[in-house]
């Protein structure tokens, strides 16, 4: 029987990178994030109804300029929710067909940072956490995007409480460096089988 399971944590956490370590095991994994920005840059209804709700300027061609729509989202979290209703469905779609497209494989991963926000938990038949400390989760995405520690620690706050999800979550991954992220990926297909 395939199992969906929800790949999921906090900015910083290194669920991207135990996704990658996934993939070269050779475990399908959907990820949302650049799934999304094809569907923003491909489908002509949602082309549309982004250019209806932020104006075309928004868009160079068909590419999305994400930080213009950043700089007015996380001013006005309604027209994020507004941005998020006409995204998020199509995505769930294309989630749903890629899963089809991928009915022979027993365990197939869909990496979201924003899993529960989107509904998209409510797909899956178990949900993974990813996590690591505080002070590790901030060094890595200093070091990654070139940020200030207080830019870090405001994304980490719009991301929501992280205590919340990792109750929800079904397995929790503590991703602080100790641990090899080939190991984490074995341990968490056992858990994931189990």
């Amino acid at each position: 029987m395939r199992q969906l399971i929800g790949l999921t944590g906090g900015i910083g956490s290194g669920k991207s990178t135990l996704a990658n370590e996934l993939r070269k095991q050779g475990i399908p994994v959907y990820d949302s994030d650049s799934e999304a920005q094809r569907i923003i840059s491909s489908d002509a209804d949602v082309h549309r109804e982004l250019c209806a709700l932020f104006g075309c300027d928004v868009y160079a061609g068909t590419q999305l300029n994400r930080s213009q729509v950043a700089q007015i989202v996380f001013r006005d979290p309604a027209m994020l929710q507004r941005m998020n209703a006409v995204v998020h469905p199509r995505v769930r779609m294309d989630v749903v067909e890629w899963a089809k497209s991928h009915s022979i494989t027993p365990l197939l991963f869909v990496e979201s940072a924003i899993l529960y926000q989107s509904g998209f938990d409510s797909l899956c038949d178990k949900v993974v956490w990813v996590t690591a400390p505080e002070r590790v989760r901030i060094g890595r995405v200093m070091q990654r995007d070139g940020i200030t520690e207080e830019d870090v620690r405001l994304r980490m706050a719009r991301q929501g409480n992280e205590d919340v999800f990792m109750r929800r979550a079904s397995i929790v991954v503590n991703n602080d460096g100790n641990i090899p992220v080939h190991e984490l990926a074995a341990w968490l297909l056992q858990q994931c089988r189990a």
